[in-house]
């Protein structure tokens, strides 16, 4: 992006006027009957149901707030689907879902059988656990209605679909409550309360009751709340942090989490050669990025560089300005083993860490979340790197308080935060795992390639995918973050002078991707928002051979490259919203006349809220998009004589077979935020071919009656090596498309 090539074809926006809303209309959907008759419900949970009664009779008063207990319920896997959720009989048994987990069952029974071939299909299958929250007393009446002697073959029979009914405390062999040698040590750990919403007055006040009548201190000011959790550490001997997981709205307690090691323990070797600061100014200086580290050196002497302290830290550490300023360099002029490229924009560094978090408290990785989330909730940026986090791998059955808490600041699309996987690609399974918060399904997240020239590969340091569903392409992106036998050139300061050291990590390959984002705004400012910046980055990396979990999409793309079309290729940008329960049909420009074989890549990410409490049911909207190539071709209907209102498909997105939920979910991504194909097609085929957009709202497990739009950011790149002039065709035969102007060109060098 430093000069302007002769002729450039750069990137291409508009296409969202190619797009129009439609109504969805469904298909006949076959009406779901239950799994078990009244006679195999009355067996299989009645006696289940009385442990659930008298296991909550058990509980101290004081651990069920108002009266109030929480069960699980397992639903049978044919049941998944929210359209699915039985919640008249939940809502008449006084049932309220609080939450979610993922389970694998071996269902009792099947209404038909869940493959062709039912010998060699498994018969274990995903599920899921519901957290209910009833009162005692509908519990009891519950628990009469169905083994009493009013036989009440109606609610039995209504009740078919459920697999499973057990108490909470069942989970703790599953992990609920982990105290290991640092909590036995410390009396330090994080408690997560489910928090439905509107209770919050009534859940929490209650907790801080029971948990100050057992003597455990609660760091009340350190709570961090999310929809569906509170996340907050606590103080106690280890039997009374035991007694705290009696309260019944307790969904796990676990060892605090730890700041990860600061700066790189895998620094390779000093190099110290001097560096003068470059003095050529950002191509657009008023385009500013957030970066949230350890802090500058007073006299760091770069331009175009603020530096502020967070609110709440101390003083500051070297070492962590050490780390601040060599991540700040790679977001200003990217590694420094080539020479310094030309800044984009103005860098607000803001220090999040202090002298205390160097002695790795116990607490202060929560003290380190509350003041990144004070700086994103009150700042103005929409960039965001953060080369930091806990010390804390991806827990498919949990959501961490940092993963949970940056997904939130970024779920309405309007901040791109880029994450840093970790460093502890070398540890053994499942510690090798991408660290909080790389798991955001609205945050980017960078892993670190080794080397810079065509036979990179992931960095071994560099944590591993896969990442928690629904975001399993995890890490999104690598970038160069060097290796042992190419390390990465950053930025120090010595003395009264700069120099350049060698060191390596995914903290110094996420600032490459945030600055190729800043390089993209900066050209382009208004024209593209941070939620296409995410998907032009992850539509323009290439995997190379890699595999999906240690490169995810593949490694970043040239930033010299990102603004403009590759050769024989038109790249069109669309952005904008999804209504709910609607289709947004988007036109594919394929320009008239072709023939032969082209190829279609298409990206699509949007963003999104999410639950929290819910795991498995993670991300609130999930978006199908159907690909029909030919406009003109309707399916006949031989009854009718009349044909489909629609034009047939073709796999794209999907297999194009018919599959279950849970398929859906795992083989067709159905609620990630990220969806990447390419396609082979013969042009001669086409006809005014189309993505349909199917944006589907959720709340947890059950529907969201009141879904609001959602931001989305789509790029299809149409690819065709016998027509170099594919570019001018596309803008020609669309006329509606425009593309993209750079600002501030009269000033590239």
């Amino acid at each position: 992006m430093n000069s302007k090539p002769r002729n450039p074809r750069y990137l291409i926006g508009h296409g969202e006027r190619l797009t129009a809303e439609a109504d969805f209309i469904s298909g006949p959907k076959p009406e779901k009957h239950p799994v078990y008759d009244a006679a195999e419900v009355r067996e299989r949970l009645v006696p289940r149901l009385k442990r659930v009664v008298q296991s909550v009779e058990r509980l101290p008063a004081e651990a069920l707030p108002q009266g109030r207990a929480v069960v699980m319920v397992t639903l049978h896997p044919e049941f998944l689907a929210k359209s699915s959720y039985p919640e008249k009989l939940f809502r008449g048994l006084g049932l309220r879902s609080v939450g979610s987990r993922a389970r694998r069952v071996e269902p009792a029974k099947w209404s038909k059988t869940p493959a062709k071939d039912a010998a060699s299909s498994p018969r274990e299958v995903e599920t899921v656990d519901l957290y209910m929250a009833a009162a005692t007393s509908d519990l009891h009446r519950w628990d009469i209605a169905l083994g009493g002697e009013s036989r009440a073959d109606g609610l039995a029979s209504r009740m078919g679909m459920i697999e499973d009914i057990r108490p909470i405390s069942d989970l703790d062999r599953e992990g609920r409550v982990r105290i290991d040698n640092q909590v036995r040590q410390t009396g330090v750990a994080e408690v997560a309360l489910h928090l439905p919403e509107g209770e919050e007055r009534k859940v929490v006040p209650a907790f801080l009751h029971y948990a100050d009548k057992l003597g455990v201190e609660v760091f009340r000011d350190l709570r961090i709340e999310v929809p569906g959790l509170v996340f907050v550490p606590v103080r106690g001997d280890r039997e009374a942090i035991r007694k705290v997981a009696l309260f019944s709205f307790v969904r796990t307690i676990r060892p605090p989490a730890r700041l990860r090691a600061l700066p790189s323990p895998r620094l390779t070797r000093s190099l110290g050669r001097p560096f003068s600061l470059p003095a050529e100014p950002p191509l657009n200086p008023a385009i500013r990025v957030a970066v949230l580290d350890g802090g500058l050196p007073a006299d760091h002497g770069i331009d175009h560089v603020m530096s502020y302290p967070a609110p709440g830290v101390s003083s500051a550490e070297p070492h962590f300005t050490d780390h601040g300023l060599a991540v700040t360099g790679a977001v200003m002029w990217g590694a420094l083993d080539g020479g310094a490229r030309r800044p984009y924009g103005s860098v607000d560094h803001f220090r999040v860490l202090d002298a205390a978090d160097a002695a790795g408290g116990d607490v202060h990785a929560y003290q380190v979340l509350r003041r990144v989330q004070d700086v994103i909730e009150t700042g103005s940026h929409d960039l965001y790197n953060l080369s930091l986090g806990p010390d804390v791998s991806v827990d498919d059955d949990e959501v961490h308080a940092w993963t949970s808490t940056l997904d939130s600041l970024a779920a309405d699309g309007d901040r791109l935060i880029v994450a840093a996987a970790g460093n502890n690609g070398e540890d053994p399974e499942p510690l090798c795992r991408i660290q909080s918060p790389g798991d955001g399904v609205n945050c980017l997240c960078v892993g670190a390639a080794d080397r810079v020239d065509a036979a990179w590969s992931r960095a071994k340091y560099s944590a591993k995918g896969p990442g928690r569903r629904p975001g399993r392409t995890k890490p999104d992106l690598v970038a160069f973050g060097g290796s042992e036998a190419s390390p990465f050139h950053v930025l120090r300061k010595r003395g009264s002078g700069h120099v350049v050291d060698a060191d390596m990590g995914t903290s110094f390959a996420a600032p490459l991707v945030t600055r190729a984002a800043l390089g993209l705004r900066s050209l382009f400012t208004a024209s593209l928002n941070p939620l296409t910046l995410r998907c032009i980055l992850i539509h323009s990396a290439e995997p190379d051979g890699n595999h999906e979990e240690d490169v995810g999409w593949g490694r970043l793309a040239d930033e010299e490259a990102l603004a403009l079309c590759p050769d024989a290729t038109a790249r069109v940008i669309y952005q904008g919203s999804l209504p709910p329960k609607k289709i947004l049909r988007a036109r594919i420009p394929i320009p008239h006349g072709l023939e032969g074989r082209i190829r279609i890549t298409a990206t699509l990410c949007y963003a999104t809220e999410i639950s929290a409490a819910d795991p498995a049911n993670y991300t609130n909207s999930g978006v199908e998009i159907v690909y029909r190539p030919n406009c003109q071709k309707r399916r006949l209907n031989k009854e009718t004589g009349e044909h489909s209102r629609y034009a047939m498909t073709k796999p794209f997105f999907t297999s194009g077979s018919y599959a279950t939920e849970e398929e859906r979910r795992i083989r067709h991504r159905k609620w990630e935020t990220v969806l990447h194909e390419s396609r082979r097609v013969d042009a001669s085929l086409l006809d005014e071919p189309v993505f349909d957009l199917h944006f589907i709202p959720r709340r947890g497990v059950t529907d969201d009656k009141a879904a609001r739009q959602i931001r989305y950011a789509m790029v299809i790149s149409v690819h065709a090596p016998k027509y170099p002039d594919i570019y001018e065709r596309v803008l020609a035969g669309f006329p509606e498309l425009q593309a993209l102007t750079p600002v501030l060109l009269e000033t590239e060098v």
